[in-house]
């Protein structure tokens, strides 16, 4: 049997989290939940995960500098980003593309598109 992906979530809360986990095959992936106030803090401190993929629910108080020792710990891993309260500034726009990330918006994107997002950065990221 091959080895499942690891698929990691980031947030305050994990409910739509299990939604989205939903439109993952478990025979490939498994996932793991994180439930936390501050999530790019919380990757920071706990950069022991090498999943495939993740997902992080943005809180809206992030600033560009605050992603970049993210990107630098999980360098095999391939982010999405859901937007917090507030659509994000554009220098945390830029340097999540810089970085091979997306952020999307989880109001008018549904769980089975931000999936189908993740899998192909995923993908991408392993060309």
């Amino acid at each position: 049997m091959a080895a499942k992906h690891e698929i990691l979530m980031v947030g305050e809360d994990t409910q739509p989290f299990v939604d989205l986990s939903e439109h993952l095959d478990d025979a490939l992936y498994s996932v793991s939940f994180a439930q936390t106030k501050g999530p790019l803090g919380y990757l920071q401190e706990h950069a022991l995960w090498h999943s495939a993929g993740v997902i992080v629910r943005l809180t809206g108080k992030e600033s560009a500098e605050d992603f970049v020792p993210v990107f630098e710990a999980y360098p095999r891993s391939s982010f999405l980003f859901l937007w917090g309260r507030l659509p994000p500034d554009p220098a945390v726009e830029r340097i999540a593309a810089r970085n091979g990330a997306e952020i999307v918006d989880p109001e008018t994107a549904s769980p089975g598109q931000i999936i189908e997002q993740l899998l192909a950065l995923i993908f991408h990221h392993k060309l």
